[in-house]
């Protein structure tokens, strides 16, 4: 008969445990995606280009990837440029295009 009194508790303590373990799912679920991050610009001088890495290296130390789409030859050290594109997940600016400043 000691059976029968704890099979109500032993009930509960199932139904709680399936529970929590349902919370722990959700807390774990990944987060949405983020929404389309906003245009980014930066300016600045040229100090070098890299056209075999694609690389343009700022006066401030700064520098960014290319893609191979742009023509790079377009480009000499002391011009000042403005650099168009997003910022990826980690806040880094992913170029999509670049122009001389006026």
């Amino acid at each position: 008969m000691k059976t029968m009194k704890t099979l109500p508790v032993m009930a509960s303590l199932v139904a709680a445990m399936l529970l929590t373990a349902n919370l722990v799912w959700a807390a774990e679920a990944p987060a949405p995606a983020a929404p389309a991050a906003a245009p980014v610009q930066a300016t600045g001088k040229v100090r070098a280009i890299d056209p075999v890495n694609l690389v343009i290296k700022m006066e401030g130390g700064d520098f960014y990837l290319v893609p191979a789409s742009i023509n790079l030859a377009d480009f000499k050290e002391g011009d000042q440029i403005v650099l168009s594109g997003e910022k990826d997940a980690f806040g880094r600016l992913q170029v999509k295009s670049v122009t001389k400043k006026k």
